[in-house]
């Protein structure tokens, strides 16, 4: 993937190493969730006809897409409350993975 001319394929790593750790925190019983990577860019030129990009399945889009991107409805919608209750919750904070429990 390259952003102004640089190549950034580092960053699509990046979000793929998170989905394995989001991955493993849901365990088993919920193997059957989907978990998609985004990257949201922000003060880059898309051009005249903006479109989703998809490297190694996570989606670069711009911020305006971002809302309707994380809250279309899915198969697995409805489990999301059910999840954030039953498992801990994750903080992604540059390259740190915090987790704590779910009071």
């Amino acid at each position: 993937m390259y952003v102004d001319g640089r190549d950034r394929s580092k960053l699509v790593d990046g979000v793929l190493g998170q989905i394995d750790v989001v991955r493993g925190v849901l365990g088993e019983e919920y193997a059957d969730v989907p978990i998609r990577g985004v990257l949201c860019f922000v003060g880059c030129e898309w051009g005249w006809i903006m479109k989703q990009k998809h490297v190694k399945g996570v989606t670069a889009l711009w911020p305006l897409a971002l809302p309707d991107h994380v809250s279309a409805a899915g198969a697995h919608a409805t489990r999301g409350v059910e999840i954030a209750d039953r498992r801990p919750v994750l903080v992604l904070c540059r390259r740190r993975v915090f987790c704590s429990s779910s009071a």
